[in-house]
């Protein structure tokens, strides 16, 4: 918590206040996210392209995080999160309080990406940062490679993933627009980077492996890949070991027996 404090909140106001004092600014980008507002209580609901209540004022919050420690931090914002799905979403839109009260008369807009994945076609097709190859990128080269067999989901979910040079194309958009405005005259405006118009819902993911991830096998495969995907946690646990531990202990084994590192 108050990492995500000192780095997205108070690393916003700082910035605010650092453009503040740049005589030539043009424009100026804040990278927020699409989960910022997807609060519990707004299932179902559209999070529009606008500003929501803040939860506590954005400077107390930075107070506590630079006066308190950590774990009675977490303690006392515990019942102010709980609409939020982790403290990163909760502390991005603390983030978007900060510039809707510190922006003035800046040349600002604020873009909201969902869950950012590997690019589309810049600089090429599929292309990664190694250091973000975690996350959902890491699970999709995990599904592609054999190594990942269950998932314990539900399959009516919308998977809200967009390639990250169509987030890049959108910010660089954003900054032009604000840039030719020159001021956002009360009306800072917000952009949302979803795929709600063209949703992926985690059933699909099966359909897709089976219909490109069997053609496009990668040099490191290790299995054949598919996908087994449930709701049920006790017949998770159950394919878990089937599938992942038993597998993963016979390989590893194999490997120790033929002074190759376990995989």
């Amino acid at each position: 918590m108050k990492v995500v404090a000192l780095t997205n909140v108070r690393g916003t106001r700082e910035i605010m206040r650092l453009a503040k004092s740049c005589k030539e600014l043009r424009s100026i980008v804040h990278v927020s996210t699409a989960y910022c507002h997807a609060t519990k209580s707004r299932v179902g609901q559209a999070v529009k392209e606008q500003f929501y209540d803040s939860p506590v004022p954005p400077n107390a919050f930075i107070d506590m995080a630079e006066n308190i420690d950590e774990n009675k931090l977490e303690n006392m914002m515990q019942m102010v999160k709980a609409d939020w799905p982790n403290s990163y979403s909760f502390s991005k839109a603390l983030g978007e309080e900060i510039v809707r009260s510190e922006a003035g008369n800046l040349p600002i807009s604020i873009v909201r990406p969902a869950i950012v994945i590997s690019s589309y076609r810049e600089p090429l097709p599929g292309w990664i940062d190694p250091m973000n190859s975690l996350g959902p990128s890491g699970l999709i080269l995990g599904l592609v490679t054999g190594i990942i067999h269950v998932l314990r989901t539900r399959q009516d979910i919308v998977l809200s993933l967009v390639p990250a040079d169509l987030v890049t194309n959108t910010t660089l958009v954003a900054a032009w627009e604000t840039t030719k405005a020159q001021s956002n005259e009360g009306n800072i405006k917000i952009y949302n980077i979803t795929n709600n118009r063209n949703p992926l819902l985690w059933a699909e993911i099966g359909v897709i492996l089976e219909t490109f991830g069997r053609k496009l096998i990668s040099s490191r495969a290790v299995w054949y890949c598919f996908l087994v995907q449930t709701t049920h946690k006790f017949l998770f646990t159950i394919l878990f070991w089937l599938l992942h531990y038993i597998p993963a202990f016979i390989a590893d084994t194999a490997c120790r027996f033929t002074n190759r590192r376990p995989m």
